[in-house]
């Protein structure tokens, strides 16, 4: 499993939102009731250690980028009108 697929998988549970999560890892996370999507017993075990992990992984980023300058630079012109 990478990052993405346990930050997708938070995700899923966070905004009871069913996805391809359960097929992916081939283990049956979620099951349906009505609308909502609920974790097995399984389920619950993955998303405990995958907030963990995701948190981890954030922090090892921050780290590796430490005293660096990081972000989003737009640069734009403004609009001219012609007469």
């Amino acid at each position: 499993m990478d990052t993405a697929f346990l930050a997708n998988l938070l995700l899923v549970v966070d905004t009871g939102s069913m996805a391809e999560a359960a097929r992916r890892v081939g283990v049956t996370l979620f099951v349906r009731s009505g609308r909502m999507v609920i974790p097995t017993e399984a389920g619950h075990r993955v998303i405990e250690r995958a907030r963990g992990l995701v948190a981890d992984f954030a922090d090892l980023r921050a780290h590796a980028l430490e005293g660096e300058v990081t972000g989003e630079l737009r640069i734009g012109t403004p609009l001219r009108r012609r007469c």
